[in-house]
């Protein structure tokens, strides 16, 4: 399921909701999504110029073109440190953070995975997620 804009929500739809788990939020106009992979405490946070093209202007995972630009970025410090406090909070070691960088300059969370896709970051920006997890991983069986 991909994000849809929803202008109003006609009775008949309201009612044929109570059968399905849905989540609402507003819209945010926004000037680029970002993911942010977290593994341990080292965070791994991509640009996904999505406002590029029309087609994932709402949802950067709905369009089908493959040229979307990645970008590996530096959060602020603030930022960055929210996402591992968040992942920790979770007791998690492992977070796939989707956030949006909004036209008023400010970051808006939308979700944390606790399973969420990763290899692609790192096969599009040649960031070591995988390295990451692998030190992870590493740790724990040395406990």
């Amino acid at each position: 399921m991909f994000t849809s804009r929803i202008e109003t929500l006609a009775e008949e739809d309201r009612e044929s909701l109570q059968c399905a788990p849905v989540i609402f939020q507003r819209l945010i106009p926004k000037q680029l999504d970002i993911r942010v992979t977290v593994v341990g405490d080292r965070v791994f946070p991509v640009a996904i110029h999505s406002q590029e093209y029309d087609e994932s202007s709402l949802d950067w995972r709905r369009g089908t073109n493959p040229n979307i630009r990645h970008e590996v970025i530096t959060l602020p410090v603030d930022i960055q440190s929210a996402c591992i406090e968040l992942v920790r909070q979770q007791k998690l070691r492992f977070g796939a953070i989707d956030l949006v960088l909004g036209e008023d300059g400010k970051f808006w969370f939308l979700e944390c995975n606790p399973n969420g896709q990763w290899a692609w970051i790192e096969n599009r920006t040649g960031l070591p997620v995988s390295a990451a997890i692998v030190d992870v991983l590493e740790r724990i069986a040395a406990e």
